[in-house]
């Protein structure tokens, strides 16, 4: 059970990760991340995937490339078959990225709640997928549930974004192995979830990839939401 004051701090993180500000992200998990501290275990996690959105953030992409047309139409004795663009990734995993992973397994011998292994799971797809590695990337969202996960103690909104992402990522990689119905089954899956999650009057914050890139006015690296709409039209 964790003290006021680290639900405080959990409150804190979670508010910070919904909006794309990873510094102060960081900052907070690192006030959990203290070995034997209550929270310490989901606090490397947050330090981790703070530290791969604020990599990101430093590379060159152009998220209006990504947007530029309306994908591609292939004919093939299956028929006609529709593909759009993915989103960013890099075509050979950098030493920050095979870094982050070694962190990530560290994280899994570690005995984890429920909610700390889907995030990890999902962080640790994040990483899989930015770098190229999509089989690794599929292994690890194949074996999460579709259904979008409750509101935990630890992350009861950024768990929403999270889930979109695991969806797309699902939704991505069965793309690539050309299965469209499956595909589109989990854009429109994580849709119609998130929409029953969300008030009719709810707003749904736009993380801006971090306070760097917002200074710049550069679009977030992947919107999870936004992707799923458009590759659910293009399925």
């Amino acid at each position: 059970m964790l003290s006021s004051r680290h639900q405080s701090v959990l409150k804190e993180i979670d508010a910070a990760r919904c909006v794309g500000s990873w510094s102060t992200a960081s900052a907070l998990a690192a006030k959990l991340a203290k070995h034997g501290s209550p929270g310490h275990v989901f606090g490397s996690i947050v330090s981790s995937e703070a530290e791969l959105e604020e990599y990101l953030a430093k590379v060159e992409w152009s998220p209006q490339e990504h947007w530029s047309d309306d994908g591609m139409m292939q004919r093939s004795s299956n028929g006609v078959r529709v593909t759009a663009r993915y989103p960013m990734n890099i075509s050979s995993s950098p030493k920050q990225l095979e870094a982050l992973e070694k962190r990530l397994q560290k994280i899994g011998k570690h005995t984890l709640s429920d909610e700390e292994a889907y995030q990890l799971s999902v962080v640790t797809a994040k990483v899989y997928f930015y770098g190229s590695k999509f089989e690794q990337c599929q292994a690890a969202v194949d074996s999460l549930a579709t259904t979008i996960p409750d509101e935990g103690e630890m992350s009861p909104v950024y768990v929403r974004q999270l889930y979109m992402a695991q969806m797309v990522m699902r939704g991505i990689t069965a793309e690539m192995h050309g299965d469209m119905d499956t595909a589109h089954s989990m854009y429109d899956t994580a849709l119609v979830a998130l929409k029953e999650r969300l008030s009719s009057q709810a707003a749904l914050v736009v993380p801006r990839g971090s306070a760097a890139r917002a200074e710049k006015s550069h679009e977030e690296l992947v919107n999870w939401a936004e992707e799923a709409l458009y590759r659910r039209a293009m399925a």
